[in-house]
């Protein structure tokens, strides 16, 4: 009978980071999906099309630059997600945000366009069922642009909240439905 002297080896492999959350680029779109743990996402937009994205979940903080930006997606599934979108500047060209909020039971949003509109239209879209959360938005000047926002939530216990100067609704275009 033959023995072969065969000695285990154990080999250590590179990592494989699952990440919680999926932020992707493709024409002038920034997609955000996250998983269904609870996310903070925080968007800085420049008004310009650039917009900075940083993401904390249960695996850390990740982060992304992004230019050109038009539209912003946003597929959120988790228990208890955060967004904080804040324009750094005046908004001078056509933004459009679309959320899908998901079935999460304590939302918090926050969509601070306060820097202002200036010759650029902003869509607002917000939908889902944020349980015990809320939508809270405010809107700066707007000069020659407008803004609409769309909140549609299922359930009965959300919050919508838009703060805005008394003189926007005189000169501009605002529509809330």
């Amino acid at each position: 009978m033959i023995r072969n002297n065969i000695t285990p080896n154990l080999q250590t492999l590179e990592t494989r980071d699952c990440p919680s959350a999926t932020v992707i680029v493709s024409n002038n779109t920034l997609f955000i999906s996250s998983d269904p743990a609870s996310d903070k996402i925080q968007l800085r937009d420049n008004g310009k099309g650039r917009v900075d994205v940083f993401i904390r979940s249960h695996d850390g903080v990740t982060g992304t630059s992004a230019f050109n930006i038009d539209r912003i997606v946003m597929h959120l599934r988790g228990a208890t997600d955060t967004v904080d979108y804040k324009l750094t500047r005046p908004l001078s060209r056509p933004l459009e945000i679309r959320m899908d909020m998901g079935s999460g039971t304590g939302d918090k949003v926050a969509l601070d366009f306060s820097k202002g509109i200036r010759q650029g239209a902003l869509v607002v879209d917000v939908r889902g069922n944020i349980g015990q959360g809320s939508v809270q938005t405010k809107i700066g000047t707007i000069d020659r642009g407008f803004a609409v926002v769309h909140p549609r939530f299922e359930g009965s216990h959300q919050k919508f909240l838009i703060d805005m100067p008394t003189d926007t609704l005189s000169r501009s275009r605002v529509s809330i439905s």
